[in-house]
């Protein structure tokens, strides 16, 4: 069983402040990331999902899998993320996920790196209207 997440989009949590600073005012300085959830092989019965930004390489998947199952994003498709910018030019995160089976055993934890870039951003009016 293999599950990981796709980056769908990001949006400068700066514009979205200065745009609604009563509903976003909280965005300033950050990233508001899009990811969704996609099963590349096997039948999931639970699925966990979170986000990083140190890198994660030196824990075992036993170790980010009991992570996940605390604190990650249980069984959702679509997943929103706010992401701190970071001070260079690129901001740098992991996106972890992890499947289990209706024997309760775990496939391997993706870990994907991903960069963000101010001029990759999506016009805000996607999600202000």
């Amino acid at each position: 069983m293999f599950v990981y997440q796709e980056e769908r989009g990001y949006y400068d949590g700066d514009a979205l402040a200065a745009a609604d600073p009563a509903k976003y005012g909280s965005y300033a300085g950050k990233y508001y990331v899009k990811l969704e959830l996609v099963v590349e092989r096997g039948t999931p019965v639970n699925t966990y999902a979170a986000i990083v930004e140190k890198d994660p390489s030196s824990y075992s998947d036993e170790q980010l899998i009991s992570a996940l199952m605390k604190s990650g994003q249980k069984n959702k498709t679509e997943l929103w993320y706010l992401v701190n910018k970071s001070a260079t030019a690129t901001t740098t995160f992991w996106a972890l996920t992890v499947a289990d089976d209706a024997n309760g055993d775990f496939g391997v934890v993706d870990r994907y790196q991903m960069y963000l870039f101010q001029s990759g951003c999506k016009p805000i009016s996607d999600i202000i209207k």
